[in-house]
């Protein structure tokens, strides 16, 4: 139970952190760093498990593709979203993933589910399409500090021009709007 709670508190700070980092850098750029901070902490284990074994071409390219496809694109993708979506909402969506995981489950290896984990399957798709109905939180997404700073320089810079288009004929200088 505590390990639970543990990895409830670690999912909702990641999901506010993310949000949060979302609209401050792009998706690509948060995703890269957390990459290599993840495999700056992995890399060393991996090594003293199995040494020069990982630098076989083979090995190489299924880890390429592995850290691809279960871990860059899945998150790039997540800092997209966080960018649109409330922090709730984004919390509640993501408890899909392992409903549809044990689906996938179900089809293709077979697996069986419990009446218990049914239920389960169902409230969560029930509580992610209840969050979806019901948010009220729509809108134009947050602006981050850099669109807003870039914003700010470009009504600056046709301030600018519109001062020297202006002045061209009085030969005043141009004077800074916000200042």
């Amino acid at each position: 139970m505590g390990f639970a709670l543990l990895a409830g508190f670690f999912w909702a700070l990641y999901i506010l952190a993310g949000s949060r980092v979302s609209r401050e850098l792009s998706g690509t750029i948060s995703v890269t760093a957390g990459m290599w901070v993840a495999a700056a902490v992995t890399v060393p284990f991996a090594v003293l498990g199995a040494g020069a074994s990982l630098l076989a071409p083979n090995i190489l390219l299924a880890g390429l593709g592995v850290a691809l496809l279960s871990s860059a694109v899945p998150y790039t993708l997540e800092m997209q979203a966080m960018k649109f979506i409330p922090p709730k909402v984004f919390g509640v969506l993501s408890s899909l993933e392992p409903a549809l995981a044990a689906i996938a489950g179900l089809l293709l290896l077979g697996e069986q589910l419990s009446p218990v984990q049914w239920t389960a399957l169902v409230l969560v798709m029930l509580a992610s399409v209840g969050m979806t109905l019901t948010n009220q939180e729509r809108g134009e997404p947050q602006e981050s500090a850099n669109t807003l700073r870039w914003k700010r320089r470009r009504r600056w810079r046709q301030s600018l021009r519109e001062q020297l288009d202006a002045r061209h004929h009085k030969g005043d200088p141009p004077t800074d709007p916000e200042g």
